[in-house]
């Protein structure tokens, strides 16, 4: 049914603007990278297909409520414009309604029984909304933006979606198992910054650089950080998730640290590291779920 609501959603685009479609292609290659990562204890496909299809769905309220709050504020081309766009109308609706795909399609689902799966579950909702995302705006692009629109947002617009969300997957699951930091909210009010300031960044690079002023420079360099920053953040994060399962009595063991290679691309056993890993009881929150 959900991929049936999908299909409607990008038929029109498929046939007035075909090209637009390569837009899906980042976001399948991080979902495809993502599975092969995720090995040990893999997710099943249904379930994360499900994230996806539920992340791609949500564009469509997001984007009712992005037109009606753009009617309130000035345009992005102005330092407050660029503010509220980033900060407000991107980064807050946007990455509160990929928390909500995590709390409402898996949340209480028994496939969700590790503080990694939190983190994986929540990024494939932010890559299949970026992969809607992606199409509408390659859609809209003229025929000299098309390359350089793709090559930008495949390379960092795509992947900053699934490390915001996996962001507040990490800090969501931490406090459901653990009973420690932030929660979910906390997630998202990270999640929210490093978009905000990624889309602030962009904004405000491509408005000085038409003026010709030199500051356009420092702002490109500043989006950069924010991309790179955050795909850093979410291995570190998924690090310590990782350790944490791993050393969780409730959950079955994964064999030696020579073993597979998890969404965090790094080794299987308890790892060290920054933020370091909470051992969690013998009995917490999560138990008989």
């Amino acid at each position: 049914m959900l991929a049936g609501f999908l299909t409607l959603l990008v038929v029109p685009v498929a046939l007035t603007h075909p090209a637009a479609l390569l837009g899906a292609l980042p976001a399948l290659f991080w979902m495809r990278y993502a599975r092969q990562k995720d090995s040990g204890r893999p997710e099943p496909p249904g379930a994360l297909r499900r994230m996806a299809i539920a992340g791609a769905l949500a564009v469509v309220p997001v984007g009712i409520v992005e037109v009606v709050v753009t009617q309130i504020y000035p345009s992005e081309r102005t330092l407050a414009g660029a503010l509220f766009t980033a900060f407000v109308v991107a980064g807050l609706v946007e990455e509160s309604a990929k928390a909500l795909c995590l709390r409402l399609v898996v949340w209480n689902r028994p496939e969700f029984d590790e503080r990694l799966d939190a983190m994986v579950y929540a990024a494939w909702a932010g890559l299949g909304f970026a992969l809607v995302e992606n199409i509408g705006y390659l859609a809209a692009a003229g025929r000299g933006q098309y390359v350089g629109m793709f090559v930008a947002r495949s390379l960092f617009s795509v992947p900053l979606h699934a490390s915001c969300a996996a962001i507040t997957g990490y800090f969501a699951a931490r406090r459901r198992f653990d009973g420690t930091g932030p929660g979910m909210a906390g997630g998202v009010a990270l999640a929210v910054a490093l978009h905000g300031t990624f889309d602030f960044a962009a904004f405000r690079a491509a408005t000085l650089g038409e003026n010709g002023s030199g500051a356009a420079g420092i702002f490109a360099l500043v989006f950069l950080a924010a991309s790179v920053g955050g795909m850093v953040l979410v291995r570190r994060l998924a690090q310590a998730a990782l350790a944490a399962d791993d050393a969780d009595p409730a959950l079955p063991a994964r064999g030696s640290s020579a073993g597979p290679i998890h969404l965090a691309g790094l080794p299987a056993g308890p790892l060290s590291g920054w933020p370091p890993p909470a051992v969690p009881p013998s009995r917490g929150p999560w138990a008989g779920r």
